[in-house]
């Protein structure tokens, strides 16, 4: 095989190699968009949950400032009977 022939050999097993790199980049592009939008996902999950504990959170702390209240009045009205 004379010079020119392993030129052209070497060529096209470079532009294989290529195309493989390149179908392998696509790919991991693809799987990082796919990723990218799970996260996305998953923050506003995270956001929805964290508002709706602070919610619960709130809504405790008034029933238990309510049942105090209740619990005061009670007593109150036992010590003047």
């Amino acid at each position: 095989m004379d010079v020119l022939e392993q030129l052209e050999v070497r060529v096209s097993e470079l532009l294989r190699k290529l195309e493989a790199m390149q179908a392998d980049s696509e790919r991991q592009q693809a799987e990082m968009a796919a990723a990218a939008r799970e996260k996305e996902a998953l923050v506003a999950e995270n956001d929805a949950l964290q508002q709706a504990l602070a919610q619960e959170r709130a809504w405790r702390a008034e029933a238990l400032t309510r049942l105090d209240a209740l619990i005061q009045a009670v007593e109150e009205q036992d010590s003047a009977e």
